[in-house]
């Protein structure tokens, strides 16, 4: 496994319930910010062996894009039961988004305590 795909792995293993990022916030995350499209492909290919979160993960205008419809009914469903308003086109509908994505990338890069 590449150290890209370590660094993706380890961001997604610790988006939380509730919590909401987009592809390219990930790979910003992770350290590698064109790395959006390998966020996704990570997600098709390793979610079940690593036990990914894949549901909390949408493209960058927060909007559920799966293609095969099983599996975008069941994301939706999901974000709805950990408290999200989501419309059935995909669309996360915020009343405010914490910036989730700054604090992830100053943890990881040492800024903030874990205890």
């Amino acid at each position: 496994m590449t150290e890209l795909s370590k660094a993706i792995i380890k961001v997604l293993k610790d988006v939380r319930y509730g919590s909401v990022f987009s592809y390219k916030e990930i790979a910003e995350i992770s350290g590698y910010p064109s790395a959006a499209r390998q966020v996704s492909r990570l997600l098709h290919t390793c979610s079940n062996k690593y036990q990914l979160p894949w549901w909390r993960i949408v493209n960058s205008n927060y909007k559920v894009v799966i293609r095969d419809i099983e599996s975008f009914n069941q994301q939706v469903e999901v974000l709805r039961t950990e408290g999200h308003n989501v419309h059935d086109n995909g669309q996360i509908i915020f009343k405010w988004k914490h910036n989730y994505s700054f604090i992830m990338i100053s943890y990881y890069r040492g800024g903030i305590s874990n205890g």
